[in-house]
C-alpha cells in the first residue's frame, strides 16, 4: 500500500528559473494539487534548519519531486542539496520519482540521462501543470488498483479532452 504524503509534487529550481516555475506552480495549485514550493512556505520554515528540513520534503514528504534542470541549477550549492536528497529517496522506489524538467541542455549530476525528461522550451508552464496532474492522477490510479488488484484504465489525456471539447464548441458555433 502507498504510504501517505503530504505534497504530491515538491518543486526544486534555481532562483534564476522562478518566472515560469511560479507560473507551473499557479498552475498546479488551480488544478488542486499539493505543491511544495519554498517560497510559498516561508512562515512555515522561517527558523527551522533547512537542510534538515529540505532533506525531509525531497526525501519522504512528497510524491513526486519536479527538479527544474539549468545550468543555474547545477552551478547552486542548495539544488545540489535538494537533488541528493531526492535521489536518496529515488533509489528506494520502485516507480518513477524524479520527473525531470529542462530549461536547456545542462546535464545534471547524479540523474542517469536515461531518465525521461520533459523540454520547457517546448511548452509553456500551464502545459507543463497540465501534464504533472496528469502524471499524479495516472499514479493515483495505479496505487488505487494495485491496492484492489483491479487492471489499471489509463486516465483520459485532460488537454486532449480540452481541444477535443473547445473544437465541439467551435463546430457548433459554426453550424
Amino acid at each position: 500500500m502507498a504510504s501517505v504524503r503530504d505534497f504530491q509534487i515538491a518543486v526544486s529550481c534555481a532562483d534564476e528559473d522562478r518566472e515560469y516555475v511560479e507560473r507551473v506552480v499557479i498552475a498546479l495549485c488551480a488544478l488542486d494539487v499539493l505543491v511544495f514550493y519554498d517560497a510559498d512556505h516561508a512562515v512555515e520554515l522561517w527558523g527551522l534548519d533547512l537542510m534538515t528540513s529540505f532533506d525531509d520534503v525531497y526525501r519522504h514528504r512528497s510524491q513526486f519531486v519536479i527538479i527544474f534542470v539549468s545550468r543555474h541549477y547545477v552551478s547552486k550549492q542548495w539544488t545540489r542539496h535538494e537533488l541528493r536528497s531526492a535521489l536518496a529517496r529515488a533509489l528506494d522506489e520502485k516507480e518513477e520519482y524524479i520527473l525531470p524538467a529542462h530549461f536547456d541542455d545542462s546535464d545534471l549530476p547524479g540523474l542517469p540521462s536515461t531518465v525521461r525528461h520533459v523540454d520547457c522550451r517546448k511548452m509553456t508552464p500551464e502545459e507543463l501543470a497540465r501534464m504533472i496532474h496528469q502524471k499524479i492522477l495516472r499514479h493515483q490510479a495505479a496505487s488505487s488498483a494495485a491496492e484492489r488488484r483491479m487492471p489499471v484504465h489509463p486516465v483520459p489525456d485532460v488537454a486532449e479532452m480540452i481541444a477535443r471539447a473547445e473544437e465541439r464548441a467551435r463546430s457548433m458555433a459554426g453550424s
